[in-house]
């Protein structure tokens, strides 16, 4: 049933001396706003009286008009929008859940809002992209570190790489993000390589090692999580690994090298195909083939140095080998396999020329037994 408003009445009581009296009229008048009880001109009137009550003098008049809207579609949007600008005691339940606040308000909001405010933003559900931009962009560790455990935030793999690189230390955010579950290869890869940057201050600090050694030994194990990483994400995802360890100055030789003497076929073959700019299924056919001289010019045209192709082609035929004898390319034993038998054959070929090459494969083996066994390989592996 339509009801209609004595208007002089509701003007003269919400402007009663008494608070207790102007917030009880303001929770009955909404109440008939959300049944639907008033006639259109009285629905208007009834926005001029929130009006009023928006700015009331009395902080528990608002308060109680912020609490009685926030999760209702059918509150005045002007009152709500002016409730979330509202100090933040009075605006969180509106930021925590109106429904009635668009992307461009809540981003709006996240820019000039409080700590408190940016946190409450950041876990609402349905985050969208843009916000999530906005809140990565200008939110405290904080409201980031919120936001990266909201699961219905929707967040881009760009905004999870500004996060670890804002808050590389913050281990709330990166443990948050590593929780995620499906999250990009990149970002975990930069989680690791936090990690590792981490662990080699800490060995340097603590004076446990001299700064050379901890650099190898924390980049070796870097390497490793990395090449474990590739095992285990999808064709189109390791395209964007190899790219970004490429656009960063990563994708080194001597990463490349480590891929193949252990065994990361997988991993070579794309590096290599963006190194040598070759479509990936050529450069397949080469590695699993035995075409001698399709091999060096792949070498070459991925501009690895020329002194370490003996120990590239080793590796390559000793993977053909091992192949050969069925066994599974994925499991741990096949990359200690791998590795173990290069460095028996490679002994074998190895001249004064390679002798360098030859320590840098001890070195692999070397880093293989320690990424299982060391805190860094521990913390990469978590990381990963």
């Amino acid at each position: 049933m339509t009801r209609t408003l004595k208007k002089d009445v509701l003007l003269r009581i919400i402007k009663d001396p008494a608070p207790e009296i102007r917030k009880k009229l303001a929770g009955v008048l909404f109440q008939a706003v959300e049944a639907g009880d008033l006639a259109p001109a009285d629905q208007r009137f009834a926005s001029a009286i929130f009006a009023i009550a928006v700015d009331d003098p009395d902080p528990d008049v608002r308060k109680n008009l912020a609490r009685i809207m926030c999760a209702s579609p059918k509150a005045p949007r002007e009152i709500v929008t002016t409730l979330a600008c509202s100090p933040e005691d009075i605006a969180l339940p509106v930021l925590k859940s109106s429904p009635l606040l668009g992307e461009g308000d809540l981003a709006n909001l996240v820019r000039g809002g409080s700590e408190r405010c940016q946190s409450v933003i950041a876990a609402r559900k349905g985050i969208t992209p843009h916000v999530s931009g906005v809140i990565v962009k200008y939110g405290t560790g904080r409201a980031c570190a919120v936001l990266a455990r909201n699961r219905h935030a929707n967040l881009q793999t760009r905004d999870m790489m500004r996060l670890i690189k804002r808050f590389g230390r913050n281990s709330d955010i990166s443990d948050a993000l590593i929780e995620r579950g499906m999250r990009p290869a990149v970002v975990s890869r930069q989680v690791m390589s936090n990690v590792s940057e981490t662990l080699r201050k800490l060995m340097i600090e603590k004076n446990w090692t001299s700064a050379r050694r901890a650099r190898s030994v924390t980049m070796g194990a870097l390497e490793n999580g990395t090449l474990d990483l590739s095992l285990r994400i999808s064709s189109a995802d390791l395209e964007i690994l190899v790219a970004s360890l490429m656009a960063d100055g990563q994708l080194t030789p001597t990463l490349v090298l480590r891929a193949v003497c252990a065994g990361y076929i997988r991993f070579a073959e794309a590096a290599l195909s963006l190194m040598a700019k070759l479509p990936q299924r050529r450069v397949s056919a080469i590695i699993r083939g035995r075409g001698g001289f399709g091999l060096r010019a792949l070498y070459a045209k991925a501009g690895l140095p020329l002194q370490a192709f003996a120990l590239f082609k080793t590796a390559i035929v000793t993977y053909q080998e091992l192949l050969g004898e069925n066994d599974d390319e994925l499991g741990p034993a096949f990359h200690r396999r791998m590795i173990e038998r290069v460095l028996t054959c490679y002994r074998d070929i190895s001249d004064d020329e390679s002798a360098q090459l030859l320590r840098m494969l001890e070195h692999f083996a070397s880093d293989m037994g320690q990424v299982k066994n060391t805190d860094a390989g521990h913390a990469l592996k978590n990381a990963a």
